[in-house]
């Protein structure tokens, strides 16, 4: 299984080879390795999570589970207008 996964704005799409799912920013808790090779991602409805081995990723590209998910929280912190790493309003 090759999973995928994209900045969308205000969203962040997962892509497989079976579906593709978008999840809202908003809604992402938590982000955080397990099991040394994997990632889970809580989402903000009761006891829903999305988890993946690292090893599944082909996009984006990282050497292990700790980056990828240092990935994940760069995708969700970035600005909805522009991607960009900005807090607050931009001028």
């Amino acid at each position: 299984m090759s999973l995928q996964i994209f900045n969308n704005g205000a969203s962040i799409r997962f892509t497989s080879d079976l579906a593709e799912k978008l999840v809202m920013k908003h809604n992402i808790i938590n982000v955080s390795v397990i099991r040394a090779e994997s990632i889970r991602i809580d989402i903000d409805e009761t006891l829903k999570n999305i988890a993946f081995r690292h090893s599944d990723v082909s996009n984006p590209i990282t050497s292990n589970a700790l980056s990828l998910a240092a990935a994940i929280n760069a995708m969700i912190t970035a600005c909805v207008c522009c991607n960009c790493n900005t807090t607050g309003p931009h001028e």
